[in-house]
């Protein structure tokens, strides 16, 4: 085993990298996952179809319904759109607490 400058052997090290990096992916899915969720419950609040929410927006009906169901990440620029066509603040996008 061939020794870093730091005190973990470079095996180890590698591993606890992959495990790191693979929490983090899996708290990244669960919050797109998690946004989804929340802008179909705001969409839904507001009287939105999926095809009227995108037509506002410009965007395709089919990201909208991929953000919805996790398969997307939306931008922080279409984000801000997204509450803004909505009329809610940020944050709300984020918090289930009321809009």
């Amino acid at each position: 085993m061939y020794f870093d400058s730091g005190a973990l052997p470079i095996r180890q090290w590698t591993i606890c990298q992959v495990r790191t990096k693979v929490r983090v992916v899996d708290i990244g899915k669960r919050a797109v996952r998690d946004f989804g969720k929340r802008l179909r419950e705001v969409r839904l609040a507001r009287g939105f179809t999926q095809e009227q929410l995108a037509a506002e927006l410009e965007l395709d009906t089919t990201f909208i319904s991929r953000i919805e169901t996790g398969k997307r990440s939306p931008s922080l620029p279409n984000i801000a759109r997204i509450a803004s066509v909505l009329d809610v603040p940020i944050a709300s996008m984020f918090d289930r607490g009321s809009f």
